[in-house]
């Protein structure tokens, strides 16, 4: 028999909870056979698990060397380094936790003796720390019956006041699936103004979050969107954090919508929402005047009728097209074909333009290197849009749950970035950070920070999970943000939650965590002052 069906041979004799062997599932095999791991029984496996252990904590960073920077496979190490000692700890009385221990050995070798993907390997580790953090809870009674519940710990809490139209929250303490670490902020209706910030500069000044936010005279601050970080072949003028999707800073777009997804958004009148904004029906308009408005996105029918946009939620390279394609990435146009098919770029996309004379000629005078600005259409209730920033996927829509039905909709497929959500193989089951933002039917924005990656006082949350958590604090409409080490919460200059890019983490040190890239910085109005 071959690992997996001696793991859960060994778990059914020893009376393992189904839920943990339904886990041996996850990330499902796609490598070619491993030897040494075709065993006869769970017991031949187990001598196998320290080598296996000795390779991949000595390997995995010369594994990962040609994909992703040391820094990243350093860190990934390490990771598996805890995850592999959690488990080793907890095995000698746990069976769970033997198999757990079996389970990820063998699929991150599996994984490290193929062609290993940097995100597949990362989002691997993430999950067995869920799952080992779980079971390090059960095993030191975390089911006891006066344990509460999730939602039992947040209705066991109130909002505080901080000053006029400004409530903070903190939720802490043990739950029957872990401990849990939650802040919470509450911004009343029209008492602030959320700037959207563009943090790369201050970065390479060496400013900290929590010293960005104090420069832009701001009462709070929380991280944003989501930005390129393991994404494999990443190419000039695209670059490693360049924001993933919409960002909009002073009424200026840095990033235009790549992906419908939806973004948090304050107008010109000071007004907050939550919308989706894509790529259709934006307009691109060229040095020399010329303007291009996208008919359609992924539309490969419409391609002769007018200009569509194809991005790699669909598919890695566009269709094949007889009229002119042109690739875009960081603003501006990388690339100019006349028929044929064009490969979508990571952070980028490519328009194509119908097969016409009319269009032709507008694309003979478009050069490679031709830098563009971009036109949002316009959206119901929503007047110029001053700050936005993209996340995802939606959590709550008008009260009711959006689940993973989301994640499609808002084109968190194929090879769409981040791929760590458009390539998850968990079906929701990990327990990371997150950040989260929601209003309330006053339209009050409420910001929910959930640390993570710790074994004292925070396990991580699930999307599911934070989706009753904001409903839980009043909000009626929810969308997900950037979350894992990115996650950050700011108040009065200082960071509310634990951030870490560790697995196990024991103090507030901002200097250790990767930096926020970009994020919101709320100002209060004079009349909060």
């Amino acid at each position: 028999m071959n690992w997996l069906d001696a793991c859960k041979k060994f778990g059914a004799d020893q009376g393992v909870e189904e839920s943990v062997l339904d886990v041996l599932a996850a990330f499902p095999h796609r490598e070619r056979p491993v030897a040494r791991l075709e065993t006869a029984s769970f017991a031949e496996l187990e001598t196998l698990v320290p080598v296996l252990q000795k390779c991949q904590t000595k390997g995995l960073q010369a594994h990962l060397a040609g994909e992703i920077d040391s820094a990243q496979a350093s860190m990934f190490a390490r990771r598996a380094e805890a995850v592999t000692e959690i488990l080793h700890n907890l095995a000698p009385g746990d069976p769970a936790a033997r198999v757990l221990q079996a389970g990820f050995a063998a699929r991150l070798t599996e994984m490290l003796e193929s062609s290993p993907s940097a995100l597949r390997v990362r989002a691997l580790i993430d999950f067995y720390y869920s799952q080992a953090g779980i079971r390090h809870h059960i095993w030191h009674g975390g089911e006891a019956e006066t344990t509460p519940t999730l939602r039992g710990l947040v209705d066991g809490t109130q909002w505080c006041k901080v000053r006029r139209g400004l409530f903070q929250r903190t939720i802490s303490g043990n739950t029957r699936k872990g401990p849990v670490n939650l802040n919470a902020l509450r911004f009343d209706r029209g008492r602030f103004h959320f700037q959207a910030l563009d943090c790369r500069p201050d970065i390479e000044s060496g400013l900290s979050f929590a010293e960005t936010i104090k420069g832009v005279g701001a009462v709070a601050g929380f991280s944003g969107g989501f930005f390129l970080y393991s994404e494999p072949a990443i190419e000039p003028p695209a670059a490693r954090y360049d924001p993933v999707g919409l960002l909009v800073s002073d009424g200026q777009i840095l990033s235009p919508p790549i992906y419908a997804r939806p973004a948090f958004i304050q107008d010109d009148e000071g007004r907050v929402h939550i919308a989706t904004i894509g790529l259709k029906g934006i307009i691109l308009k060229g040095p020399d005047g010329t303007h291009i408005r996208i008919g359609g996105t992924n539309a490969a029918r419409r391609t002769e009728a007018m200009p569509v946009a194809f991005n790699r939620a669909a598919l890695s390279v566009t269709p094949d097209h007889k009229g002119y394609l042109l690739t875009i990435v960081a603003g501006e146009v990388t690339a100019i074909k006349r028929g044929g098919k064009a490969s979508i770029p990571v952070g980028g996309f490519v328009v194509t333009l119908p097969p016409t004379p009319q269009w032709d000629q507008l694309a003979s005078g478009i050069s490679i290197g031709a830098g563009l600005t971009y036109q949002l259409p316009t959206l119901p209730g929503v007047s110029g849009i001053v700050s936005a920033i993209a996340g995802g996927p939606t959590l709550l829509d008008g009260g009711r749950t959006c689940g993973p039905r989301a994640l499609q909709r808002e084109e968190f497929a194929g090879d769409a970035e981040p791929m760590t959500f458009s390539s998850d193989e968990t079906g929701d089951l990990n327990l990371l950070p997150r950040l989260a933002i929601g209003l309330t039917p006053e339209h009050a924005v409420v910001v929910l920070a959930a640390d993570g990656r710790n074994f004292n006082s925070a396990l991580g949350v699930t999307l599911a999970e934070v989706t009753a958590i904001m409903r839980a604090l009043g909000c009626v409409h929810a969308i997900n943000m950037d979350g894992g080490s990115s996650k950050r919460l700011v108040l009065d200059g200082q960071p509310l939650d634990l951030p870490t890019t560790e697995i196990v983490a024991g103090a507030h040190i901002e200097e250790s965590v990767r930096p926020v890239h970009n994020g919101f910085a709320a100002i209060a109005t004079e009349e909060t002052s």
